[in-house]
């Protein structure tokens, strides 16, 4: 039997499911027998461990450990060492995904090729590209990339008939924070906008509870706990479970020992909910601003989706409820909705589609970057971002641009395009992609040469670049190089006005 692998890879704990060629669409369990695998490994001499046991060592305190890796995946500049060896973000991330590979082989008693792997819809092109990268590294031979965000309307689209309805769904993950408005119709789930951060997510409130703990500690006894990075790594893991008593419970007391002094600090639903109110109102500004992106009011919106760690805090359904009002919220299997989405997702690129997707609808995306260039103003005293595709604008999708370029005889004529990811005028608010440069231009005419550019989105969000010389046809040969100068010091003269 053939199987379409869907991984949603958290920022804490990843999950998988498979869709089947007979319509069957379930959550698979690892070596383990849990449906959550850890993304924590432990380095142990020169072996190494992966999920389950890793995070049981880091509970008890071991060092050595790989964990909150996410948000640097695909930063060149993210490094740790273990062991002697120096390692990426994405090198621990294909770490994990070659066991969630071996243990899904093991359940399914078959090899798996193909995978469909859940990202932030805020990842860059470099990060999605670093993560299709370290998947082949780990094994598979094919990998498409889903937003979280669109995982989820997916999994919940097989549960509605009902025609033109729209959903917000909320997704407050470990790691990261993500809203997306959908418009689900019987033929199509069509993604109208996302908005979102990456540096947002349920462990910041983590974070608050243990700095208030710090704090208290440090008027009792004048010790400063962050001194010891261990006790502090130790102290997140007690905040997290903190965090979850109090999603049920009103108030919960924490025993502190360090150097010989003790605290029994009691730290109530109230303290927590005023410690952390910012970090929410941050994702409610997030909720808000879509609306305003997408020219639709809050009144459009016929259901709710709240996924994620995070969204079962109780705040947060406060602060749904004084936004929406009334609109009917509902918890779409927080842990498993979006593994769902992926393996279903991926079925549709097989030679037969899970029955259970109602009419068989097709998934619409919208870019949630835009993508520009560096460029002159129109004044003439000013580098900007000039906008090629928009954000919000449905993808796939192919711009072409034409530029004029002076030439020389007997000279390698070429023309260099500093390529940005961004939807914000200011280039220090945009991540510039990499200079584009396209060579072996000939030298036709003292009029100079045409030089038409495609600048294309795929459906994954990654950005590539095609260019022609006009006049001969040809296609230019392509060199991309990353950009480690500071933007301030790029002269004007450089580029496209």
């Amino acid at each position: 039997m053939k199987y379409s692998l869907g991984i949603d890879f958290g920022t804490n704990n990843a999950v998988m499911a498979v869709a089947n060629s007979i319509g069957q669409v379930m959550v698979l369990r690892n070596k383990e027998g849990k449906v959550n695998t850890p993304s924590v490994i432990y380095f142990d001499n020169d072996d190494m461990v992966v999920g389950d046991e890793a995070k049981e060592l880091q509970v008890l305190g071991e060092g050595n450990i790989a964990f909150s890796f996410k948000r640097n995946i695909g930063n060149q500049y993210f490094k740790e060492q273990h062991n002697g060896k120096q390692y990426k973000a994405e090198e621990f991330f294909s770490l994990v995904i070659k066991k969630l590979k071996e243990d899904a082989e093991l359940r399914l008693n078959t090899e798996i090729s193909k995978v469909v792997i859940t990202v932030p819809g805020k990842y860059k092109s470099f990060q999605r590209e670093a993560i299709i990268k370290a998947s082949k590294n780990a094994g598979f031979q094919s990998v498409k990339l889903l937003n979280e965000t669109t995982a989820t309307a997916i999994a919940y689209s097989i549960k509605t008939f009902q025609r033109n309805k729209k959903i917000l769904i909320y997704d407050l993950g470990a790691g990261t924070f993500e809203v997306a408005l959908v418009n689900i119709t019987l033929k199509n789930i069509e993604i109208l906008a996302t908005e979102g951060t990456t540096d947002l997510g349920s462990n910041e409130w983590d974070e608050r509870i243990a700095l208030y703990l710090v704090h208290k500690f440090n008027e009792d006894h004048g010790i400063w706990l962050l001194d010891s990075l261990d006790f502090y790594r130790d102290l997140l893991i007690k905040a997290e479970k903190i965090k979850k008593q109090l999603t049920i419970r009103n108030s919960v007391e924490v025993n502190l020992s360090y150097a010989g002094e003790k605290g029994c600090y009691k730290i109530t639903r109230q303290d927590f909910e005023r410690l952390t109110e910012d970090l929410l109102n941050r994702t409610l500004i997030l909720t808000k601003k879509i609306f305003s992106n997408a020219n639709f009011s809050i009144k459009d919106v016929n259901e709710v989706i709240l996924v994620g760690c995070g969204s079962k805090m109780p705040m947060v359904m406060d602060g749904i409820n004084k936004l929406f009002g009334k609109i009917s919220k509902v918890f779409c299997n927080l842990k498993e909705s979006v593994a769902i989405g992926a393996a279903i997702h991926g079925s549709t690129h097989l030679p037969w589609k899970v029955k259970t997707i109602p009419t068989g609808r097709k998934v619409i995306s919208a870019a949630v970057h835009g993508i520009g260039i560096i460029s002159v103003n129109e004044e003439g005293n000013k580098l900007i971002n000039k906008i090629v595709i928009p954000k919000d604008t449905r993808i796939p999708v192919v711009v072409r641009k034409s530029y004029k370029l002076a030439t020389k005889k007997h000279q390698n004529n070429y023309i260099e395009i500093y390529v940005l990811q961004g939807d914000n005028e200011s280039l220090q608010r945009c991540t510039i992609v990499g200079k584009y440069i396209f060579t072996d231009i000939k030298h036709i005419t003292e009029d100079g040469a045409i030089i038409d550019i495609e600048y294309s989105y795929t459906e994954e969000e990654i950005i590539n670049l095609r260019a022609y010389q006009r006049e001969t046809g040809k296609v230019l040969s392509l060199k991309i190089k990353n950009v480690e100068t500071d933007i301030g010091l790029l002269k004007q003269e450089l580029f496209i006005r």
